[in-house]
């Protein structure tokens, strides 16, 4: 499937830390998620959005990360993430851009949006339940700034970068 999005983009010592978990768990991915570069995802969408950066407003926001976590879908995978603490200006972002698309009638590809949405960074998904809570009974805490964003174009199981914006 090919879609577009806009993500948050992480600081590289997070990026890194994020890759090197990704790492961990390559073998035993079940799918390219693991592949991913680290992100935070405010949307995907099923058609361009190009003029996404003139009609949002977004300043640099900390960011707290709290814990590692999983959820489990209907298959039994378990995606593994980086919890990040609710916050008001990632909130308000996430709602600026879903109401542009659907006054553009661009349809956001996933159900959880608005209140259902939640930040996170995505690891990877696997099938493995015990590597799951070992994952999630790991302790991190951090906080971090981010200021920039990229819009992106998800193709032949690659991101595109279209687009990126630092915000000062």
């Amino acid at each position: 499937m090919n879609y577009y999005g806009l993500f948050i983009e992480l600081p590289k010592k997070l990026e890194a830390l994020i890759y090197e978990e990704k790492k961990k768990i390559k073998e035993l991915s079940i799918n390219e998620f693991v592949n991913h570069p680290p992100h935070i995802t405010l949307a995907t969408f099923s058609k361009p959005y190009k003029k996404v950066f003139d009609e949002i407003s977004f300043t640099p926001t900390p960011i707290a990360i709290t814990n590692k976590n999983y959820f489990v879908d209907d298959n039994s995978h378990f995606t593994l993430y980086y919890n990040i603490k609710p916050n008001s200006s990632l909130i308000d972002l996430h709602y600026q851009i879903i109401n542009n698309l659907n006054e553009k009638n661009i349809n956001p590809l996933y159900p959880y949006t608005k209140s259902e949405w939640k930040a996170h960074i995505t690891i990877g998904q696997i099938k493995n339940k015990e590597y799951a809570i070992k994952f999630a009974n790991e302790k991190y805490k951090t906080e971090i700034t981010v200021d920039r964003l990229s819009y992106i174009k998800y193709e032949n199981k690659k991101h595109h970068y279209l687009e990126e914006k630092k915000y000062c």
